[in-house]
């Protein structure tokens, strides 16, 4: 039936129904001031439809909305037809006059007597939108949609009408269905069309099919407005293409219009996070030119993009710079931006300076700001400058939060302040990620008991250790009992390498350095297939192939032949136990740059001082560990030069055979006790 909707609309309003039928009609109408309030007909000596038409119409533009109201009853009732342009300035005359049940009345006859425009449908659509809701108007538009007859009159000022009145509401998802629904019926969308679709799209935050609605623009060989262009470059921004939004703001400019502060402030906010922080300023600089005042949005973004390209140093400069040059009190965001920087530079002082201005200022410092402080003391290595700016915190009422303890845990763990840590721990609410740290940096820092037993009081609790955590502990518990029974197993061995060999060396003594070179070289346990037990021991230039055993060994040498010896044999499968490498830069290197020697490559080889290798499931053994044997033995045995150490020809000259063994038994336990 003609006119449901409208006459469902109606009726809801307590309004008079229109009916269809025109004899019936005339019972509905009332003399002009009678009770039911209703209107009265007026006898039409004038029968022409077009001078009626007219009568209407500038009724209807004089906003004299009961007489033209009368004057189309009465042509109605005497079954006359107003033309197009009568009867959509009569719904617009009562539109303005909040009349929408006369309205849709109008509308129903327009719909009887197919006199419908778009324009007409728009028109009962803004009134509907405007007084009843934009849902009603979405259900009118359904309705409206299904009937063939009326989507033959749908054109670009219908969709474009739907789509504004979706747009007021941010209602994107059918703004997207009535958009297809205008491809569909063959419409092509206008300016204003595509305009609304773009900028309500980046609004809600539908980016993509915002940059999809201007390419489908573009394709139909339309002229982006300002607004559009805007909306457009935030979308590409958002989606992190900043060089098409480069393309859109220098169209803007060839075009002779100028854009705003916030698109330059986007422009400029997407170029820093990508990097490019010389195009970054090449807007600033139009910017500028364009006569706009820069804003904490763009200086945030501009020391954004020295962050981001890993220019701390002259982000803090350029900071500085702004507060200088532009008398600009920063914000919290900036603040924030220029403390990130001082943290990765370890600036623990600039980063205190910085808190006390934010301080001072009156200005709300948050968590993450004394977040930023304290990293900034962790990454300088200040443990209890950290621990102090924390207390601060607290005394002015700012929570800590998890990402707060775990960056003091971590300073504190590197500091060896190990209590602090319990401390920490026992303050804080049970949260599994501290303890995954704490466990972590006691594994690393070698303190095993202290962390088995916090992992233990981790699962008491009723926390569930990650992964690693789980991992570190069956790790370090396997070295642990391993490292017990291989210690003892070296330690006999060496003990027994020394003794046998110094008992030897004592029945030699009086012949001199020479018979001990000799006897060294005769006795070689490597020539006779090596010892079955115990480690070896090669002296000075061993003169046979070396087939390298399967147990620990020491090598002492200061001769090239020697080196070359091992280079050119089989020897470069260096066992897995314990390998000590005793010798001066020059010999060792080749060894260490031979691709038959298994070594590490973390060990520098010192100009001055000998250089110790290990080759042994003990990683954490460094070379500072082995520097520190060399100046404890020395300084244990009066050995001025740390070279005599080391050099074979001055052990068996300047020293005896008690001293000797005194030296050999030193440090095989000082190695020992770095084993455990």
């Amino acid at each position: 039936m003609v006119g449901n909707i409208e006459n469902r609309l109606v009726s809801q309003q307590g309004g008079i129904p229109f009916i269809e039928d025109e004899g019936v009609a005339q019972q509905l109408y009332n003399p002009l001031g009678s009770k039911g309030g209703g209107m009265k007909l007026c006898y039409l000596e004038e029968r022409d439809e077009g001078e009626l038409s007219k009568r209407i119409l500038g009724l209807s533009r004089t906003n004299k909305r009961k007489s033209a109201m009368q004057l189309f009853r009465s042509m109605e009732f005497a079954r006359l037809r107003p033309d197009l342009h009568a009867c959509n300035s009569l719904l617009a005359c009562l539109s303005r006059n909040r009349m929408l049940d006369d309205m849709l009345r109008v509308f129903a006859f327009m719909k009887r007597e197919k006199i419908i425009s778009g324009h007409s449908c728009s028109l009962v659509l803004k009134a509907v939108a405007s007084y009843r809701g934009s849902d009603k108007a979405l259900q009118i538009f359904n309705e409206w949609e299904i009937e063939s007859e009326m989507k033959q009159c749908f054109d670009a000022i219908v969709y474009n009408t739907m789509i504004s009145i979706c747009s007021k509401e941010n209602n994107w998802v059918q703004m997207e269905r009535i958009w297809n629904s205008l491809k569909e019926n063959g419409v092509t969308g206008t300016e204003v069309t595509y305009r609304l679709l773009v900028c309500t799209f980046v609004r809600c935050g539908q980016y993509e099919m915002a940059i999809q609605a201007y390419a489908e623009m573009l394709q139909n060989g339309l002229n982006p407005g300002r607004d559009t262009m805007h909306a457009v470059i935030g979308a590409y921004t958002k989606e992190e293409k900043w060089d098409l939004a480069l393309n859109v703001f220098q169209s803007m400019l060839n075009c002779g219009l100028k854009p705003n502060l916030i698109a330059c402030n986007s422009l400029i906010n997407s170029l820093g996070k990508a990097g490019k922080l010389k195009e970054a300023f090449g807007v600033y600089k139009h910017m500028k030119s364009l006569g706009h005042t820069p804003d904490s949005y763009t200086w945030n973004a501009l020391l954004a993009a020295f962050y981001k390209t890993n220019q701390y140093a002259f982000a803090l400069q350029f900071f500085e710079s702004i507060q200088k040059d532009w008398s600009f009190e920063p914000n919290l965001q900036l603040y924030n931006t220029a403390l990130m920087c001082c943290q990765r530079l370890g600036f623990w002082e600039k980063a205190l300076q910085f808190l006390w201005k934010m301080e001072n200022s009156g200005m709300l410092v948050s968590t993450s700001s004394y977040n930023i402080v304290i990293g900034a003391c962790e990454v300088a290595r200040k443990p209890k400058v950290a621990l102090q700016v924390y207390k601060h915190m607290v005394q002015q009422k700012c929570a800590p939060d998890t990402f707060t303890h775990l960056s003091l845990i971590r300073s504190c763990i590197w500091g060896d302040l190990w209590d602090e840590v319990e401390d920490i721990l026992n303050e804080s609410s049970l949260d599994v990620s501290l303890y995954n740290a704490a466990i972590h940096g006691m594994c690393l820092r070698g303190r095993i008991e202290s962390a088995k037993r916090l992992y233990l009081k981790l699962r008491d609790v009723g926390l569930v250790p990650d992964g690693k955590t789980r991992a570190l502990m069956l790790q370090y518990l396997q070295r642990v009992n391993s490292r017990l029974l291989k210690k003892s197993r070296i330690y006999e061995d060496l003990l027994s390498f020394f003794a046998l060999k110094v008992g030897n060396t004592r029945k030699k003594t009086a012949k001199g350095r020479e018979k001990l070179e000799e006897t060294s070289h005769e006795r070689h346990p490597l020539a006779n297939g090596g010892y079955d037990q115990g480690p070896a021991l090669l002296v000075d230039k061993p003169t046979v192939s070396i087939d390298w055993p399967k147990r620990p060994i020491i090598f002492i040498s200061y001769e090239e032949e020697a080196i070359e010896t091992i280079l050119t044999s089989r020897a470069g499968k260096f066992p897995t136990s314990l390998t000590l490498l005793i010798g001066q830069k020059k010999q060792l290197k080749p060894i260490l740059s031979s691709r038959a020697g298994k070594f590490p490559t973390s060990f520098r080889l010192g100009a001055k001082v000998p250089t110790w290798i290990i080759k042994a499931p003990y990683e954490y053994i460094n070379q500072a560990t082995f520097l520190d044997l060399v100046t404890v033995v020395s300084k244990e045995f009066g050995i001025l030069d740390p070279h005599q150490f080391f050099n074979v020809h001055a052990i068996a000259s300047a020293l005896d055979v008690d001293l000797m063994m005194q030296i050999g038994e030193f440090t095989i336990k000082y190695v020992s006790t770095l084993l455990t």
